[in-house]
């Protein structure tokens, strides 16, 4: 039952690529498919990152008086920021590197 959970959940992500047209005819075409698909995909990382720093933020301050739970709370939010910080930091320097080597 978890396997079919699992790829009824890829299934869901995977079908807006899917069902964008007939198979790619070019390897461009086929490299513009996965562009899209990880365009597609940057944003839900970015948010799933900004949920677990607000996760973070919830569990540490509802456990105030707790000093463990208020340190899984932290590392939450840590986790949350590096992810964060990760990813944008790699998302800028893919534009830069497309901009001056590519020129798009």
């Amino acid at each position: 039952m978890k396997n079919f959970i699992k790829i009824l959940s890829l299934g869901v992500f995977m079908f807006p690529a899917m069902a964008l047209a007939a198979a790619p005819t070019s390897l461009q075409d086929l490299i513009g498919r996965f562009q899209e698909i990880i365009n597609m995909l940057v944003p839900l990382a970015m948010g799933l990152a900004v949920l677990a720093f607000i996760w973070g933020l919830v569990v540490y301050i509802y456990n105030g008086s707790n000093p463990a739970k208020r340190s899984e709370g932290y590392m939450f939010m840590v986790y949350g920021i590096i992810a964060l910080f990760v990813m944008t930091t790699m998302w800028g320097l893919v534009a830069i590197l497309n901009g001056t080597i590519l020129g798009a």
